[in-house]
């Protein structure tokens, strides 16, 4: 005896049925006979669709068929199913949302779960699912991909494996599910990489486009009807104090076949005097080198903060001081040899402060040949003379919009333009970017309207859309587009993004933050790492180091805090002893450490050698130490957001440009192989921090 469904030559033959009904006897406490009696039913359902064998009909259809109380709903759960499949992002955490459905979790936290998954929009798909709760689950747990079975055509025949049915294309089992799954995602895993993914998409493919696997296939998040495509390993906790995301460092993009580091030794004389100390290029400059040195190029070039976009744009400025040689017979007289009142370079830089830091670097190693480098921001103005004598002008975006905005008077300055660098260029999606955009689009016009060449570079850190970015700055996507993802960070970072629960502002939330930061310092603090904790105010520093220092009191931890044991204690407790600073005395005697403008410069400095010399555990301190020296420690913690703005006269949010600096000091480059950073905000702003963060906001014209 024998049933056929539908127009498929699959036979199921009455053994085969009566082991498969046993089964679903024993695990779903079924009768046999009722089994039977449902694939009869079916047989009319499966003639009209006569796409799938006899095995998948009866798996996916008879055998999630039933509630835990035995009654027929295969139509509700096929809708349900329909349903969840319908939502793209949910395709690869359908068999983990099935274990969660047939496993002993209370109703509460299964609910919970599957509302992350699909978003507070779909309350009405939430209570189906839990209404059909096991059949569902059992449902999930044998689905296999739609374009696994999409690419298989013709008669499939009816095989058993073990005693269990198999069609050679689901197992029939759970077990056998999940570990396809496994099998799928370790292939998946081990595929070659490919060059010019986008991040979460099906863009063209670009050359220079290198993105790691697991930032490509991630987790989904929800949060507050916001849906995030996180990497794979993410993880999330929550308390009734906070709620934390953990995001993993991103593996390494292996090295292409094509690719080597380039020797300082290979590069002219030009390259090789502008790059001492240096043996080699890093990965991300040799990768970039032909590009920014011996072509014009406009180029946009996303990397990770630390990672060497300075010295990119150093190969730019090389490329025009060298078409700028009256002749290279006489490389010991380079500078005499440069044409210096023929070319300007704008270097436009997001902060002061950096522009300051980039005058100083690109000085001290042009000085050789006898370039002058000169900051024209608000507090530094330039008389006609110094600009005519000045070949590299590093600015704000305000102020060259300000300078390239008069009609006259100017003429000659944007005449001698030939290269223009945008510093930070991802603050375009900034309250600042309308002013970026503005001095971009104006250099374009003006290399249209005057037909003379002006090379855009931009540097920023990395975008979801950077390829709307380089089309911006008119930048070739083939030849001049260069995007790196996090895993091209020096070194790698673990984010922890903590969302404090209570209203901003509140005496209950400020309480949860102090406790929830002491909570991670102590943790740290014990495995033998620095911390740096970033606060926003002057006065916040000590309140915040004294305040850790009493919870390690009387959490009765302050002898790990302690570095009596530090080989130079002595010396620097003579040292710090002859300061006035009442409240840097006190907190180092206990491992504590405090640095803000308001110091004596002799204090700061005292500060900064004592941490570097791990002298001092813990160091709160406000974003200026993120901008100025380069003090890394294993951890920073970001404790809250919320920022007062004096010209606004009211609290605004944290920068992202200022998250992304604090960011980049975690981590000790060449002494650890990895750093943390943490970033601890209100629980509302936490999907705000999230999106930025993990470069998912797209960036868009500020223009209107």
């Amino acid at each position: 005896m024998s049933l056929r469904l539908g127009l498929t030559n699959s036979f199921l033959d009455l053994n085969a049925l009566d082991k498969a009904a046993k089964f679903w006897e024993d695990s779903n406490q079924t009768p046999a006979k009722d089994v039977h009696s449902i694939v009869s039913q079916l047989e009319d359902v499966d003639s009209e669709e006569n796409n799938d064998s006899v095995v998948y009909d009866f798996r996916v259809k008879a055998s999630r068929a039933f509630s835990t109380d035995g009654t027929f709903e295969s139509s509700e759960v096929l809708d349900i199913l329909n349903k969840l499949k319908s939502h793209a992002h949910l395709q690869p955490l359908l068999n983990s949302m099935g274990e969660h459905l047939i496993s002993e979790r209370p109703e509460d936290e299964v609910s919970n779960y599957i509302m992350d998954l699909v978003g507070m929009d779909e309350m009405e798909l939430v209570f189906q699912v839990m209404s059909h709760r096991r059949a569902v689950g059992n449902a999930l747990l044998g689905l296999d991909s739609d374009s696994t079975r999409a690419g298989e055509s013709g008669p499939r025949k009816a095989t058993q494996l073990n005693g269990v049915f198999d069609d050679g294309r689901v197992a029939f089992t759970a077990e056998e599910a999940k570990r396809r799954v496994e099998d799928s995602l370790r292939a998946n895993e081990a595929r070659p990489l490919f060059s010019g993914t986008a991040i979460g998409g099906d863009a063209p493919e670009y050359p220079h486009v290198y993105t790691s696997g697991n930032n490509i296939h991630g987790n989904i998040l929800s949060m507050f009807g916001s849906k995030f495509l996180l990497p794979l390993g993410t993880q999330r906790h929550t308390n009734e104090q906070y709620q934390e995301v953990i995001i993993p460092p991103a593996k390494a993009v292996p090295p292409r076949i094509n690719e080597r580091p380039i020797p300082v030794g290979e590069l002219d004389t030009l390259g090789r005097g502008c790059f001492p100390g240096y043996r080699s290029l890093n990965r991300i400059q040799s990768i970039v080198y032909p590009t920014a040195y011996t072509t014009n190029e406009n180029m946009l070039i996303c990397a990770p903060t630390g990672a060497g976009k300075t010295d990119v744009a150093m190969l730019t400025i090389l490329r025009v001081i060298d078409q700028h040689l009256s002749s290279k017979d006489n490389p010991q007289q380079l500078a005499s040899l440069i044409r210096k009142k023929d070319f300007k370079i704008i270097y436009v830089a997001p902060m002061k402060a950096l522009a300051a830091e980039i005058v100083r670097k690109l000085g001290k190693r042009l000085a050789w040949l006898d370039i002058k480098v000169r900051e024209l921001t608000g507090d530094m103005q330039l008389t006609k003379a110094e600009i005519a004598e000045t070949q590299i002008i590093v600015t704000t975006p305000e102020k060259w919009d300000v300078v390239t905005r008069k009609p006259t008077g100017e003429g000659e300055l944007a005449s001698k333009i030939k290269l223009l660098i945008i510093d930070e260029i991802h603050l375009l999606n900034d309250e600042r970017g309308a002013v970026i955009e503005t001095i971009i689009a104006r250099t374009l016009r003006q290399v249209e309207s005057t037909q003379s060449v002006i090379r855009v570079v931009g540097l920023s850190a990395t975008l979801p859309n950077y390829v709307d970015v380089a089309d911006f700055v008119g930048a070739n996507r083939e030849r001049g587009l260069f995007y790196f993802d996090s895993s091209f960070r020096p070194v790698p970072l673990e984010q922890h993004f903590l969302g404090i629960k209570g209203k901003a502002g509140s005496p209950m939330a400020k309480k949860n933050l102090d406790e929830v930061v002491f909570e991670k310092v102590s943790e740290l603090v014990k495995e033998g790492h620095q911390v740096m904790v970033f606060v926003h105010a002057r006065k916040e520093t000590v309140k915040s180091a004294l305040a850790l220092k009493e919870a390690a009191t009387a959490d009765d931890s302050l002898e790990f805090f302690s570095c009596m044991e530090h080989p130079q204690y002595q010396s620097f407790r003579r040292e710090i002893g002859a300061s006035r600073n009442k409240e840097m005395k006190q907190l180092f005697e206990d491992g504590f450490g405090i640095h803000h403008a308001g110091m004596l410069r002799s204090d700061r400095n005292m500060m900064e050698k004592m941490f570097e010399a791990r002298a001092i555990k813990v160091l709160c301190c406000t974003a200026t130490l993120a901008w100025g020296v380069n003090l890394p420690a294993h951890a920073v913690i970001i404790k809250g957001t919320q920022v007062y703005d004096s010209a606004r006269g009211a609290f605004v949010d944290l920068s992202v440009l200022d998250v992304l600096q604090i960011f980049g000091r975690a981590g000790r480059p060449g002494m650890e192989s990895s750093g943390v950073g943490y970033i601890c905000t209100n629980e509302d702003k936490l999907d705000h921090y999230l999106n930025v963060m993990t470069s998912q906001h797209p960036i868009e014209s500020k223009l209107g």
